[in-house]
């Protein structure tokens, strides 16, 4: 195990020397922010901060994920400085517009002498990762010097299979962590499984009110109008969508599809093309089509208050799901396929309350779009109390064990 481990060290190392000498030769055509990941151009301390609290996620959901723990870390501890860092550039500019950081920068990939010097440069004594951002390197240089915290930790099954695996690596890695705190009881036992000491289940800080204003242009076109939408999908679930739209679709003025991924969007349009649909694409004015395609970015919590009946993506095929609460906040009852695991934390919350509802084919995919009150129990009500109480309950946690490990 050591040595595959030492193994794993002398790649980096091979790694770092040609990365580093492409990035000079092509400096003129990188961002300097791009030279960070290789541990050049970090930003140094800002004066007025007694000591900082480090946190790090990858990319821009985790990054709106933690806007709750900057607050509570702020009215908990005003005289330290906030560093965030990001794996992606978008969530770098992400962060700047919503969680306005001391300090931010892109992660340094596996580069110790790097986090060594950050760590000090900052006075950091705390290191906070969301979701499951397990660089081993990372964690080995910041456990030796500050506590470490994970939130938000969710492990899929597909991920659980690799994390077995390269047990010699990710055991370790858990292993340095003082607390864990995990999405559901099924990732708890998936990190205990795997090494993880202290973990804590049952608990997502993402679920927070964060309505957006309604794009003017959207609801001058479609509101007042009976829309049926399928958000965030994967292939094959368009074709199952336009399959069962030439059936419901006769229930509504218009039926759009928001793809997760809107390069594919030609791809989706000789799809429908070839079932015989009329379908057109948002960006073209295509609004005498009975189907449109949503191909540009932006519009979707616009779309999720517009909308009667909705379905979210990534759940019928395996993709594990997408983030149901950005139309639940809108007081929407949705649809999803039934595979959640990305989710499973708060889907089990809105089938009790019957605002989710499960879909496992066509025929229920269907019947959830024709039937006349598909949620006609839903009690948004009772769910907004429990998620309440749940957020509070593990912002008392997550705050309790900072107190405990903070230097």
């Amino acid at each position: 195990m050591k040595f595959l481990l030492i193994l794993y060290n002398i790649c980096l190392i091979f790694c770092y020397i040609p990365a580093l000498l492409v990035g000079l030769v092509f400096k003129k055509t990188r961002t300097p922010l791009a030279f960070q990941w290789l541990g050049l151009g970090l930003p140094k301390r800002k004066q007025g901060k007694q000591c900082s609290i480090w946190i790090h996620c990858a990319s821009v959901g985790e990054v709106r994920s933690i806007a709750p723990l900057i607050a509570w870390l702020r009215k908990a501890y005003p005289e330290r400085a906030i560093l965030i860092s990001t794996f992606t550039e978008t969530g770098y500019s992400t962060a700047t517009k919503v969680l306005k950081p001391d300090v931010q920068f892109l992660i340094p990939l596996e580069n110790p002498p790097a986090i060594n010097w950050l760590i000090k440069e900052h006075d950091v004594r705390l290191l906070i990762i969301t979701e499951t951002e397990l660089w081993p390197q990372l964690i080995r240089s910041a456990a030796k010097r500050i506590p470490l915290l994970l939130l938000n930790g969710r492990i899929s099954d597909k991920t659980f299979a690799n994390y077995k695996r390269f047990s010699f690596i990710t055991s370790r890695a858990l292993a340095r962590f003082k607390y864990i705190y995990a999405k559901s009881e099924g990732d708890a036992i998936r990190f205990k499984s795997i090494g993880g000491r202290l973990v804590e289940s049952g608990g997502n800080i993402k679920y927070r009110h964060e309505a957006s204003a309604l794009n003017e242009a959207l609801a001058t076109r479609f509101n007042g109008k009976r829309l049926a939408l399928a958000a965030s999908t994967h292939f094959p679930e368009e074709e199952l969508f336009f399959s069962c739209a030439r059936s419901f679709k006769s229930h509504y003025d218009k039926v759009l599809l928001a793809p997760r991924h809107i390069k594919r969007s030609q791809e989706i349009l000789a799809i429908a093309d070839g079932m015989g649909l009329s379908v057109g694409l948002y960006t073209k004015n295509d609004f005498d089509k009975d189907i449109i395609i949503i191909d540009t970015f932006g519009l979707l919590e616009s779309l999720y208050q517009l909308s009667e009946r909705i379905f979210i993506g990534g759940s019928l095929a395996n993709v594990g799901g997408h983030n149901v609460f950005e139309a639940l906040q809108y007081n929407k009852p949705i649809c999803t396929g039934p595979h959640i695991q990305n989710f499973n934390d708060i889907i089990p919350l809105g089938v009790e309350h019957n605002i989710i509802t499960i879909v496992n084919d066509k025929a229920e995919l269907l019947r959830y779009f024709e039937e006349d009150e598909p949620n006609a129990n839903a009690n948004f009500q009772a769910f907004f109390q429990a998620l309440k109480k749940e957020q509070e309950h593990y912002e008392h946690s997550i705050m309790a064990s900072i107190k405990a490990v903070m230097l």
